[in-house]
């Protein structure tokens, strides 16, 4: 709430919510984090719409009923998200709407009884107001509360989440209402505008956990489908009908100037942050964590998995900028299942990977500098002349791992347990660094740094854990 009130304008819808009786400690029982803000911005929503103006004189006003008014204002959030600032286009919002048969014929009704732009009236509604100096002659509106427009953006995208699980019940056969080509469509128009942020992966999974519509694991199945084939370049390479293409013109007729590649870039991306999420929500559920998992090089013993396919995701997602794969996905690779996968020479400098699962994977050169791998399990892990300086390694799992010839310059060892670990070569280790760690003396050194350390001669690793 001290959060929140901080806006002005905001702290006047709390202030007049708690005035009415609709904001109390009450609700919130049970609610925590992310949840309890939720709940502050849904009720917010609904006070605005059903009670600052009744519902009646917002109909006279706008032509539209609360439920249109908030598919309007989530449109709106989605635009202003993948406008990259903080203001759209209304015509950007009106041609998103009448892609939606119900939107558009409310729009054309609106038109006529008002006789003037119906959706400016309806963004008014809820203090949207318009913006000078954007050069749009045609008008452009942005949230007076800003904070609004990456929860408004989540639900629009929870929906559409949602809706992408349901079934024919019409059907003899398991046919979902929108089929693969559609499906496909509807990502690249979602999701390749730039890369999702924490808060609203935050805000939708949420969204989705409250939901009792939420279908996780067929969720899962249709993401992880799409995801492969973008692997192999499916949609980039497709001909006549290229979603990539067509999607790349869309976004520049609004004014976002992404190529070709960034496009199809950041949908695939995209689908593999909510993967990543869809793992990490099942993995702590009983009744899921068998059967959603997500190994961005396809499970192990599956004929999709390819050790060297998350190596190649980084490689094309870096075409255009050297950090692009990180700066898009680093947020959302804590806990990742990255077992066995291939990244030998990958550019992974300050990735967040700690819990992360890499036991048996190979990653000889790798340039993990100031990489958090804090609790990660690294066991056997090849780390052979991998760059781990400055490294946190703390409470990581690092038996047997082969460190030959690393550089671990500054690495944080408390608590990390290195029985049977290789650390011959390793440079610039000291001992005081190394004496942090569990089970230092059960690891393979050099006989000069042994001596350092004060291992007898009879301390070095047995010969089973070598």
């Amino acid at each position: 709430m001290q959060e929140l009130a901080r806006e002005p304008l905001l702290l006047y819808l709390l202030g007049a919510m708690h005035r009415d009786g609709k904001l109390n400690t009450e609700m919130f029982a049970g609610a925590n984090g992310v949840k309890a803000k939720i709940l502050i911005y849904q009720t917010t929503l609904d006070w605005v719409l059903t009670k600052q103006r009744p519902e009646e004189l917002n109909f006279d006003i706008t032509e539209f009923d609360t439920e249109d008014l908030r598919r309007i204002l989530m449109e709106a959030g989605l635009c202003v998200t993948q406008s990259g600032g903080e203001w759209t286009a209304i015509k950007i919002i009106e041609e998103r709407l009448s892609g939606d048969k119900a939107a558009r014929e409310l729009l054309e009704k609106a038109q006529q009884q008002i006789g003037e732009n119906p959706l400016r009236n309806a963004l008014a509604a809820f203090y949207l107001r318009p913006i000078k100096g954007s050069g749009v002659q045609e008008g452009a509106v942005e949230f007076v509360h800003k904070s609004f427009g990456e929860f408004l953006c989540a639900q629009r995208l929870a929906e559409s989440l949602e809706q992408w699980t349901w079934v024919n019940p019409y059907s003899r056969r398991r046919e979902f209402l929108i089929a693969d080509e559609q499906l496909e469509e509807q990502i690249y128009d979602l999701f390749s505008y730039g890369g999702l942020t924490p808060e609203i992966v935050e805000y939708l999974m949420a969204l989705l956990d409250d939901s009792e519509k939420f279908q996780p694991v067929e969720l899962f199945e249709r993401l992880q489908y799409f995801y492969f084939d973008w692997c192999e370049g499916k949609f980039i390479n497709a001909y006549p009908k290229n979603l990539p293409f067509n999607q790349m013109q869309k976004l520049r007729e609004r004014g976002i100037g992404l190529g070709l590649r960034e496009v199809d870039i950041y949908a695939g991306l995209n689908v593999m942050i909510l993967l990543l999420e869809l793992h990490r929500y099942a993995q702590i559920r009983n009744e899921l964590k068998d059967k959603i998992n997500f190994h961005p090089c396809g499970q192990k013993d599956s004929k999709e998995f390819e050790r060297g396919r998350l190596l190649r995701v980084i490689s094309y997602s870096n075409s255009f900028n050297l950090d692009n794969f990180l700066s898009t996905v680093e947020s959302f690779l804590r806990g990742a299942d990255l077992r066995r996968a291939d990244l030998s020479d990958a550019y992974l400098s300050d990735a967040y990977l700690s819990d992360a699962d890499l036991s048996d994977a190979f990653l000889r050169g790798a340039y993990l500098r100031r990489a958090d791998l804090s609790g990660a399990d690294l066991r056997r892990a090849y780390l052979r002349r991998a760059d781990l300086s400055g490294a946190r390694l703390r409470h990581a799992d690092l038996r047997h791992a082969d460190l030959i010839g690393a550089d671990l310059s500054a690495a944080d060892l408390k608590h990390a347990d290195l029985s049977g670990a290789y650390l011959s070569g390793a440079n610039n280790l000291i001992p005081e660094q190394v004496k942090t760690a569990k089970n230092w003396d059960k690891a393979v050194y050099d006989p000069e740094f042994r001596q350092q350390l004060g291992i007898p001669e009879t301390g070095t690793a047995s010969e089973d854990d070598s």
